[in-house]
């Protein structure tokens, strides 16, 4: 696909074999070229017996959303208007619902949908619909692989839209007692280790990897008897110098999500996909928790790596 998104909807408009066939049977005649452009219409097809045609125009509009500290969806914004005969609009409402779903199942969306007379043709309706699209720019950081035996067992994957993260340490202490009063606290070390994760979406793939969900002809099966498995994770974040934090823990299983559902409205919301991990001790040395800040001298990304997932490589970016 090109960078342009108004060049982007008119391909898939041009492409659609059920939008062009409608096109023609409310013409009720086949045109030499697809009336279906981009800014300005040609002069030979403004006339009324070449409708419905198509405009797609840019919108000087773009919503971005952040995470990571870095810009991750970029939201931009197109007109399509097209135009139909007035005295004869039985194919206006399935036509505007025809190119809603071209556009939606391509992952753009619509609001503000009008009709009106259009001025300099008084003999034709101007269709005009406002349409969203999503794009993804960026690098998420957040990376896990699957734990067997105290080793890492798989390849490393990466999770983009990583939004928030909340780390719990709870280190407890064990007060010993003598003489009738506290006589010598001895720390029990970790005892708990929780990271709570907000991710703009958690594709089925992931589901399937880190906790287990069944996936048969695209259908995500959660069973009674699922098996959550042990991953290893990794992510950063951004200090104010400029420099990352880098955080890694060494062996847990996450909760299955949730699902926050609501009826759409005319203004759109970036939803969030929420899971927990419980994390424990792995291996011999029993790690648990690794932390590394490209503001100290001798760190270096690959042994981190390697250190958070035993000795597997960085993933490629």
């Amino acid at each position: 696909m090109t960078n342009l998104p108004e060049v982007n909807v008119r391909n898939i408009l041009k492409n659609s074999k059920a939008l062009v066939s409608l096109m023609d049977n409310i013409r009720g005649q086949s045109l030499a070229i697809v009336p279906i452009y981009t800014f300005a219409i040609p002069e030979d097809y403004q006339k009324n017996e070449s409708n419905p045609v198509i405009r797609v125009t840019p919108v000087p509009k773009e919503d971005a959303h952040y995470a990571d500290n870095e810009r991750f969806l970029v939201d931009t914004f197109v007109q399509v208007d097209f135009w139909i005969n007035r005295k004869d609009t039985s194919g206006l409402a399935l036509m505007q619902d025809l190119i809603y779903q071209e556009l939606h199942k391509n992952g753009y969306e619509r609001y503000q949908p009008e009709r009106s007379i259009d001025p300099d043709y008084p003999e034709q309706i101007m269709v005009t619909g406002f349409i969203m699209s999503k794009a993804k720019i960026g690098l998420s950081q957040f990376q896990y692989a699957t734990v067997e035996d105290e080793k890492t067992s798989s390849e490393i994957f990466k999770i983009p839209g990583m939004r928030s993260a909340k780390l719990d340490i709870t280190n407890e202490l064990e007060t010993i007692y003598a003489d009738d009063g506290p006589y010598l606290v001895i720390p029990a070390g970790i005892t708990e280790l929780k990271l709570e994760l907000g991710l703009v979406d958690l594709p089925t793939i992931d589901k399937q990897q880190m906790l287990g969900v069944t996936v048969e002809s695209g259908i995500e099966r959660y069973t009674k008897t699922i098996k959550v498995p042990d991953v290893a994770v990794m992510f950063r974040a951004l200090m104010d110098d400029n420099k990352y934090c880098y955080v890694g823990l060494a062996k847990g299983k996450f909760s299955l999500p949730g699902m926050d559902l609501k009826t759409k409205e005319d203004k759109i919301e970036v939803a969030e996909d929420s899971i927990t991990g419980n994390f424990v001790a792995r291996g011999e040395e029993e790690d648990m928790l690794f932390i590394g800040r490209e503001d100290n001298e001798d760190f270096k990304l690959d042994a981190f790596t390697k250190m958070v997932f035993n000795g597997e490589p960085s993933p490629k970016v």
